[in-house]
């Protein structure tokens, strides 16, 4: 168990020292890269390399950022493509899975909370716009379940007049 303490932070810092190098080769090497793919030479491999690393790892943290930005993850999966770069699919799924099920059960537990509402709605958004296909089942039915409950409430809430039941409402039917 120690020893695999001890290993674990090796690992984590080689990985980051790596990650560190990638990023530079990438920022720096970016522009060539784009205008070799845009004269038809394909990549050197360094430069693929550098490339599939750096932007698979920023995706990574994307994905798994609570609040999800759009823009950038949209951004990075185009330059992938552009550079015709290889994405890690399946670990791209699986965390942006965990960020989705992480939200809807801080959801389950705060149903008021309108602003987690409407960063669980984005996250949603940002999910069906992705160009990966994903396994939600987990929080599909965790959606479910709070459509049983939650949505009655909010419901009745608005129809008595209450303006952030009314909000919540849409935000929630958004999802």
């Amino acid at each position: 168990d120690e020893q695999n303490k001890v290993l674990n932070k090796i690992m984590e810092s080689t990985l980051s020292s790596a990650e560190a190098v990638y990023h530079e080769m990438y920022a720096t090497q970016a522009p060539l890269m784009r205008y070799l793919i845009d004269l038809g030479i394909p990549l050197p491999k360094p430069f693929r390399l550098a490339a599939e690393f750096f932007l698979n790892a920023d995706l990574r943290r994307a994905v798994s950022d609570d609040d999800l930005k759009a823009d950038k993850i949209k951004g990075l999966v185009s330059e992938a493509h552009a550079l015709g770069v290889e994405l890690d699919l399946e670990g791209l799924r699986y965390l942006l899975g965990r960020t989705l099920e992480r939200g809807i059960n801080r959801f389950a537990v705060a149903q008021y909370d309108l602003p987690l509402l409407k960063t669980l709605s984005k996250a949603a958004t940002v999910a069906r716009s992705i160009p990966f296909e994903m396994d939600l089942g987990a929080v599909q039915n965790r959606y479910y379940a709070l459509l049983q409950t939650v949505y009655p409430m909010f419901r009745h809430r608005a129809h008595k007049g209450d303006e952030k039941a009314d909000e919540r409402l849409a935000e929630f039917l958004s999802l």
